[in-house]
């Protein structure tokens, strides 16, 4: 889901989704789009091809676990984790867009920029911890879950480090930022399986995100300068600290709704039913976001004719185009996981998990609205606001936590991914019809939706 600060630029790059549990974001690595404007294809291309790898790997040992845990360890895991990621946006505190940007528009600022991000995000990261305690000590009913709970929440402490990845970004250092990234998901991959193997407490395996974070922060500092780092710990300057605010709150509140309608449904699931319906609706959460990497690929391969298309004003029939294909691929895709459902579930998770493949059925079609939603983005980056972006989030989470108080009592991990589709739909889609600027938008999205082989002959007429 894009999000784009108003009045801050001409070429100001989207940030999509949710940091950083694997296919959580939704689009392209962020700034890839502008970058490629600005000459950084190859950096896009070494970070399309380290997120899908990422991914992949992320997937087969999260199944691992998930067979080695069982569906109740397997819940209890997913619990702590979603409940860490809903605080997870307070550490970054928006800001990844707004100072990628100012790094390249004015590189001598750099050390001001750095040092001003990295003590803003350490307030956020302590706040966020703060946050995080206090609602696993409200939410959970023993120390256990609790301690797991915050370990899984270590990796804000590492976000402050992170300034040094959207540095590199800004100086084009793909491939640096690549082998960072890489180098954490094997890293975290690999403690996992030494923990599979070891039977390890369940608390140990709520350490991986923060092994991962630790890694990705020791090859960034060895890959930079020593004058970057040392130029981060300087003084923060107050006057840049307003103007960063005064521009990221919008997207500080957008995150933390899109956080919400991504992870409320596997805490809330949690408390209504317990840790074995958590188990069997997070492991259809994981395969249902297979396709994410498809829509990356897919949105970052369409980008080029849409920014052609905008500066040809025929941006409406690139569009129409772009919902059309992202439609098609999306619905083959879910057609696909439906049929093979009853096979893949049990194969990657055990038969101990045969209770996922019918929400797994229903969670795979909301790559429908995931795939276009990416394309919706693209084509609002120049153009959305920040207050229809914040509603756009907000009424998705809105949605999605009323209708999982209402159907997951009744029906469990089936009401949980009916409430995440309806929520995805409102999210990524519907909102837009009801946002006047942004209006034709939506047409040209419901078209591609419901009629994307007719989309396909006007765009091309």
């Amino acid at each position: 889901m894009s999000v784009r600060p108003e009045g801050a630029g001409e070429d100001v790059p989207e940030i999509e989704g949710v940091p950083d549990d694997p296919g959580c974001g939704w689009g392209p690595p962020e700034g890839s789009s502008w970058l490629r404007g600005q000459g950084g294809a190859p950096m896009a291309g070494w970070l399309l091809f380290e997120r899908a790898i990422r991914f992949g790997v992320a997937f087969a040992v999260g199944a691992a676990v998930a067979r080695h845990l069982g569906v109740d360890s397997f819940g209890n895991l997913s619990r702590a984790l979603a409940l860490a990621g809903l605080f997870g946006f307070i550490s970054g505190l928006g800001l990844d867009t707004i100072l990628k940007r100012d790094l390249v528009a004015y590189p001598e600022d750099r050390r001001e920029l750095l040092a001003t991000a990295f003590w803003m995000r350490i307030l956020g990261a302590c706040v966020g911890l703060v946050v995080l305690v206090a609602a696993s000590w409200v939410i959970m009913d023993n120390t256990s879950d609790r301690v797991t709970t915050l370990v899984a929440g270590l990796p804000m402490v590492g976000t402050p480090f992170l300034v040094i990845d959207l540095d590199l970004q800004a100086q084009l250092r793909g491939r640096t930022v690549a082998a960072a990234q890489f180098c954490g998901t094997l890293a975290s991959a690999l403690w996992r399986i030494a923990l599979i193997m070891l039977e390890a407490p369940l608390v140990w395996f709520a350490a991986s995100l923060a092994v991962e974070v630790l890694v990705i922060v020791i090859v960034l500092c060895a890959g930079t300068p020593g004058g970057t780092l040392s130029g981060m710990t300087k003084r923060p300057r107050l006057r840049v600290a307003r103007r960063l605010m005064s521009e990221a709150w919008p997207l500080i509140v957008a995150g933390g709704a899109i956080g919400l309608y991504l992870r409320i449904d596997q805490v809330m699931l949690a408390q209504l039913r317990g840790a074995n319906d958590t188990g069997v609706y997070a492991a259809a959460v994981r395969l249902s976001e297979l396709g994410n990497p498809v829509a990356v690929i897919l949105a970052s391969a369409l980008l080029p004719g849409l920014v052609r298309a905008q500066k040809s004003r025929r941006l409406e029939a690139a569009a129409r185009r772009a919902f059309a294909l992202a439609a098609i691929a999306a619905i083959a895709l879910a057609i696909l996981g439906t049929l093979a459902a009853p096979v893949v579930v049990p194969l990657c998770f055990g038969r101990a998990f045969v209770d996922s493949v019918p929400v797994f059925m229903i969670l795979v079609w909301s790559n429908v609205l995931v795939f276009t939603g990416v394309i919706r983005s693209q084509v609002l980056a120049a153009r959305s606001s920040p207050r229809f972006l914040m509603t756009a989030a907000c009424s998705g989470a809105v949605v999605n936590i009323l209708l999982n108080l209402w159907w997951v009592p009744v029906a469990g991990p089936i009401g949980a991914a009916w409430a995440t589709l309806v929520g995805y739909a409102f999210a990524a889609w519907l909102s837009t019809l009801f946002w006047g600027p942004v209006r034709d938008v939506g047409r040209w999205q419901t078209s591609g939706l419901f009629l994307p082989w007719r989309a396909l002959r006007r765009s091309s007429l």
